[in-house]
């Protein structure tokens, strides 16, 4: 059976130094935040994947949401023996125009940008990890996503 949520995603990998008594390396996955994240002593690099929440789509035929912006990166430095703040974006409402889908991080600044909303009727999507559709398609995130659809409306 598969597990469904609403939102983004993190994922960090791991090891551990020998003295900390566990061996191997760890993968951790959140689809829920948890502000205090406290990894197992001797950590002091992580690699993590983030992927940020989904925009709303629009309604009266507009534009669907884009998808939330993807971050990985590898040897991230950590202090020793200390907690780190994991939040993961939730989707954003679809509505008139969809709201923007909140933003996963890692510490204080890693970050992956939630997907734009999409647009109602004959306005442009919004920008975010990947953008929102609309007439003219919302821009993208850099190097976590892609410009949103555009269409004709009418």
């Amino acid at each position: 059976m598969a597990n469904y949520f609403n939102g983004g995603f993190v994922g960090i990998f791991y090891e551990p130094s020998l003295s900390s008594g566990t061996t191997g390396p760890r993968t951790t996955t959140f689809n829920t935040s948890n502000p205090a994240f406290q990894l197992l002593d001797g950590t002091s690099l992580i690699n993590y994947n983030l992927v940020a929440g989904g925009g709303g789509g629009g309604d009266n035929s507009g534009g669907g949401g884009g998808g939330g912006g993807i971050s990985n990166g590898s040897s991230f430095p950590v202090s020793l023996g200390s907690a780190i703040a994991v939040i993961v974006g939730g989707g954003g409402p679809g509505g008139r125009d969809g709201t923007q889908g909140g933003n996963s991080y890692i510490g204080a600044s890693t970050q992956a940008v939630g997907g734009g909303g999409g647009a109602t009727g004959a306005s442009n999507g919004f920008p975010g990890g990947s953008g929102g559709g609309g007439i003219s398609g919302g821009s993208g995130t850099p190097g976590q996503g892609n410009p949103g659809g555009g269409g004709q409306w009418g």
